[in-house]
């Protein structure tokens, strides 16, 4: 693990732990309205991966490479981030360039759809909360795609009990 601005020995002394923060927040890449009479498909793009120079930055300066499990020289420690932490377990290539995707939204009539993927911002704080780095890393696209349509489908009518019938009472 390095630190650009403490010597090894300083970093067992000040620091002997660190943190690697994941911020999340729901990106728009898209929206549109439907106008017709009929439902419609909207195709979106959007960009998925790393930028790669920040990504090499970040490892160059700190020791940690998102891309593959990673182990300390001078200390004895390891650890490999899972998938559901950095959106690539299974492939790493996003984390050295971005890709174009497409998707298409099937949108019914007269209604709007709003298409959001997730950024991921990682960022690496020493033990007192300073951080090691003057920038970190940021995923776009990773999790999927997420939409929303307006207004929001309506549910159907709840079925009304038949009125009860009423009985009259034979007068004496």
């Amino acid at each position: 693990m390095g630190d650009p601005n403490l010597r090894p020995v300083e970093q067992i002394v000040k620091s002997p732990e660190y943190r690697l923060k994941r911020v999340d927040r729901y990106k728009r890449f898209g929206w549109g309205y439907n106008d017709t009479t009929a439902s419609q498909r909207l195709d979106f793009e959007y960009e998925e991966g790393a930028d790669g120079s920040k990504t090499r930055e970040f490892s160059e300066t700190t020791g940690i490479e998102f891309s593959l499990a990673w182990s300390s020289g001078a200390w004895e420690c390891s650890a490999t981030l899972s998938q559901s932490f950095t959106h690539s377990e299974t492939n790493t290539e996003g984390w050295s360039t971005k890709k174009t995707r497409k998707v298409g939204i099937e949108v019914p009539a007269g209604k709007a759809v709003a298409a959001y993927t997730l950024e991921s911002a990682y960022t690496l704080f020493r033990s007192d909360d300073t951080q090691v780095t003057t920038t970190g890393v940021e995923y776009e696209g990773g999790g999927g795609v997420y939409w929303t349509q307006y207004p929001p489908a309506k549910p159907a009518p709840a079925k009304k009990a038949a009125p009860a019938k009423k009985q009259q009472l034979p007068v004496k």
